[in-house]
């Protein structure tokens, strides 16, 4: 205004986007009964990795307990105001089959399938225009449904997905993340 210009697509889009996303509610994932402690190393390495464009599916491989729930938990909190709509958290260890996969990801994200529409493509065209992060947690026992995880990435591109498992799922678009133990220091007394 004081210089009497119009500003720029660019600036009006940026500035309708910094708007969206500050109004929006926290990421809607479980509370942590203790403080997240450690891993700082761990959680920039996989801060930069989310922040690559051509990184859209990244899983944390490594052995049962090991803390990859707590460690994705972390990050994707601090990935919150990141995308536009949304954090989104998908426990899947109660999933027994891919066949519940789809109304697993319906369920977290709050979608309601309507009419007699395939509810795979119905849940495919609601992400298409979405730009967010799932969260998937314990994807080992579900290794068939990954066509599904491709057919999410094909078709919505501003979608990432954050996965935990004890194996790789094995796709192209794949982004591997290996956690280990928390390094031991001994107390000398």
């Amino acid at each position: 205004q004081e210089l009497g210009v119009s500003p720029a697509p660019e600036t009006v889009a940026l500035y309708k986007r910094i708007r969206a996303v500050s109004s929006k509610r926290p990421p809607d994932l479980p509370p942590q009964p203790t403080p997240f402690v450690g891993r700082e190393e761990e959680l920039v390495q996989i801060a930069m990795l989310l922040a690559n464009p051509a990184c859209r599916l990244l899983t944390l491989v490594g052995p049962g307990g090991i803390g990859k729930t707590r460690l994705v938990l972390q990050a994707a909190t601090g990935r919150q105001h990141t995308f536009l709509h949304g954090v989104y958290f998908v426990p899947l260890a109660p999933v027994s089959s891919t066949d519940f996969l789809i109304p697993a990801l319906a369920h977290a994200l709050k979608f309601s399938f309507a009419g007699q529409e395939d509810a795979t493509v119905q849940f495919l065209h609601y992400l298409r225009e979405r730009e967010l992060l799932l969260v998937m947690d314990n994807w080992e026992h579900l290794q068939e449904g990954a066509m599904l995880l491709a057919e999410i990435l094909q078709q919505a591109p501003a979608v990432k997905i954050l996965v935990t498992s004890r194996q790789r799922i094995n796709l192209t678009w794949e982004w591997l993340f290996r956690v280990h133990g928390l390094e031991s220091h001994s107390a000398v007394q």
